[in-house]
């Protein structure tokens, strides 16, 4: 075949397929931009998160709580899906304790529980908020809150809770099988003594 034929053999090619071969080209290209476009939009929500909760933080080693709620929840609504709004608002759950402000609290760890993306987080707001609860005089719905859970690691920071919510709503019983459960998970590790020393106080079984 000769370049005039195979030329001309293009030229047909092309008068059937150019205008898919350019409208992929031109669908493939927007994608490679929009990703990028979206890449370069999560850095900077990453580096604006990051800077806030530097500020978040500078605050709340000063003392200043009420600029402290204000860039907590600006983090939150605005940075909901980085690390930096959880532990914003695991911050401010504390502040609203330590203020009284338990109805808050229980806002705040529950959107945690609710939105966080790692396990370890979402445990912690969890057992927090159960305290919260049972501090407001309900400690039923406390243990309700952590049952059915696969704690895995926090498996025995679970059990003790139960054991002292169990204790509080007069469960003797069952708050010594929660401690024993929990010595076993412990295995004479870090934090054992302190619950022998509960299963202790709760006086001799029957």
């Amino acid at each position: 075949m000769t370049d005039e034929d195979q030329l001309e053999d293009f030229k047909k090619w092309w008068q059937r397929n150019g205008r898919s071969v350019t409208t992929g080209a031109v669908i493939g290209l927007a994608a490679v931009l929009g990703l990028r476009a979206w890449w370069n939009y999560q850095e900077r929500q990453r580096e604006s998160a990051s800077t806030e909760y530097e500020q978040f933080q500078s605050d709340f080693a000063q003392g200043n709580i009420e600029s402290v709620l204000k860039r907590g929840n600006y983090l939150i609504e605005n940075y909901s899906g980085t690390p930096y709004a959880v532990i914003a608002a695991l911050t401010l759950a504390k502040v609203h304790v330590d203020h009284g402000e338990l109805p808050a609290a229980k806002q705040q760890l529950q959107w945690v529980v609710d939105k966080a993306k790692e396990p370890e987080l979402v445990h912690i707001a969890r057992l927090r908020l159960a305290r919260v609860i049972a501090a407001e005089g309900d400690p039923a719905a406390a243990i309700k809150l952590l049952e059915g859970v696969d704690a895995g690691a926090f498996a025995a920071s679970y059990d003790e809770l139960k054991g002292d919510l169990y204790a509080a709503a007069g469960d003797r019983d069952k708050a010594r099988a929660a401690y024993h459960k929990t010595i076993t998970e412990l295995n004479a590790g870090a934090g054992s003594d302190l619950v022998q020393m509960k299963l202790d106080d709760l006086g001799a079984e029957g």
